[in-house]
């Protein structure tokens, strides 16, 4: 790979290795515990370096650098924090913690990956450190033909609002707290059989649609959250529209089947908040077009490629 094409990837692992550096400062500066800090650090580092090797590794050995960085990450909270740690890492965890104010564990982990973090990163951890997404893109539909119709995405919200409703009802129905010893355990379980949950649904979606993102798409509540405040993220594909021969290739390999070609002619940023930072489109690009860019502007303007509407010449190619 020329120096060229790498420093159209760099900037991402820029930004990752930035923030995650700079949650830690912050982190310690406010007396957190040492191990808290060596968390980010490291899923600084392995994400950072998971986007590295992906820009760097030949083509067909590109995707290491990202099963590098997903279960690296991604394997370490599932086990450390979900199995050995007993903390409900799911969404009903983080409204549970938010209910009875501990702030540490799941909140912390949503506030710096999920909240705050798309605001620089974008859906980077959809990309990179989603451990329902390590287990689910083992898989071979890491390229699908396009969306199901708008109306199927709002099965997240509406996943979003029973997880929700749920952990209401139990709180203030049923007097269900988490401040007793038992809420340890609890809390495994809850995380486990959540995952069991997910990755039932999600395997499921895979097959019926050949699809590995399909649960991303469609069903994860996780999505509603990340999808909001990476509407204001500063890290986002760009383009040259010099450069663009209009193949479509980038379109066609977007595992989040976003139309890239329309934002780059329009003189925009990729500013999709469906975007998951995966990088596959500058890899992709045969006239290197697209980059990974800094800077400020507001997203939420959906370009999405239906079903079954690319070019068969497309397909075949990929």
């Amino acid at each position: 790979m020329n120096v060229v094409k790498f420093r159209n990837y760099i900037m991402a692992p820029i930004a990752v290795l930035f923030f995650f550096s700079l949650v830690s400062l912050v982190t310690w500066l406010a007396g957190e515990n040492f191990l808290t800090i060596i968390n980010y650090i490291y899923i600084g580092i392995f994400a950072s370096l998971g986007m590295v090797l992906y820009a760097k590794l030949p083509k067909r050995k590109k995707n290491r650098g990202r099963k590098i960085s997903m279960y690296a990450i991604g394997g370490l909270l599932f086990l450390v924090m979900g199995v050995l740690g007993r903390i409900d890492g799911q969404i009903e965890g983080f409204f549970f913690y938010i209910l009875a104010g501990i702030t540490a564990g799941t909140v912390s982990h949503y506030l710096v990956a999920k909240i705050i973090g798309p605001v620089f990163l974008n859906r980077g951890w959809c990309g990179w450190g989603c451990w329902t997404i390590m287990i689910l893109d083992v898989f071979p539909y890491k390229r699908s033909d396009g969306r199901l119709p708008e109306k199927f995405g709002w099965i997240r919200y509406l996943h979003f609002a029973m997880s929700f409703g749920l952990v209401l009802l139990l709180w203030f129905g049923f007097d269900y707290g988490i401040s007793n010893q038992k809420w340890d355990i609890a809390g495994m379980y809850w995380f486990l059989g959540g995952n069991i949950v997910y990755y039932g649904i999600g395997i499921g979606l895979v097959l019926l649609l050949k699809d590995n993102r399909a649960f991303c798409k469609y069903v994860c509540p996780v999505s509603v959250i990340i999808k909001s405040s990476s509407v204001f993220s500063l890290l986002r594909i760009k383009g040259k529209s010099s450069l663009c021969d209009h193949c479509n290739a980038c379109t066609a390999t977007c595992p989040m089947n976003i139309r890239i070609p329309d934002y780059i002619v329009a003189g925009q940023r990729v500013v999709s908040t469906e975007c998951v930072m995966c990088l596959t489109c500058i890899n992709t690009c045969p006239t290197g077009a697209l980059e990974a860019s800094f800077g400020f502007d507001l997203g939420g303007k959906e370009l999405l490629q239906p079903k079954s509407t690319l070019p068969v010449s497309i397909k075949n190619s990929i």
